[in-house]
C-alpha cells in the first residue's frame, strides 16, 4: 500500500454504481488503500439497480478520517443532497477538507 493515508469512495443510493466501481478498482490497482463506504446502509443498489456491498459504514469511516487523502462521491446531485440529510455526512467531508484530502463530486454523465 502507498503511504498510511486512505481513499474513500461514498456509497448509497442513486450512486453510480460504474464510477464507484471504476475509482475502487483503479485506485487499489495503483496500490492505494480504498475503502467503499456505505452513507445509506451496508448494500444499497444505485442508480441502476446493482448493489455493491460496502467494506465499512460511514459511522466506521469517521474514525479513520484524519487519514484521508481523497475522497470521492460518484453520484447524482440528487443524491447527493439526500446525504445532507445525514449529518455524519456533513461531519466526514469536513474533517476530509481539515485533513487536506481532495474531494471530486464526479458530474453526471
Amino acid at each position: 500500500m502507498i503511504g498510511d493515508t486512505i481513499a474513500f469512495v461514498l456509497w448509497g443510493e442513486g450512486c453510480d454504481e460504474s464510477l464507484a466501481v471504476a475509482w475502487v478498482s483503479r485506485l487499489r490497482a495503483e496500490g492505494r488503500r480504498v475503502y467503499l463506504v456505505g452513507v445509506s446502509g451496508r448494500r444499497v443498489r444505485g442508480q441502476y439497480g446493482i448493489g455493491l456491498e460496502v467494506d465499512i459504514r460511514l459511522d466506521e469511516a469517521l474514525a479513520l478520517v484524519e487519514q484521508a487523502e481523497l475522497v470521492i462521491v460518484p453520484c447524482k446531485e440528487s443524491a447527493v443532497l439526500s446525504f445532507h440529510r445525514d449529518p455524519r455526512f456533513h461531519e466526514f467531508l469536513e474533517r476530509a477538507a481539515e485533513s487536506g484530502a481532495q474531494v471530486v463530486v464526479c458530474p453526471e454523465k
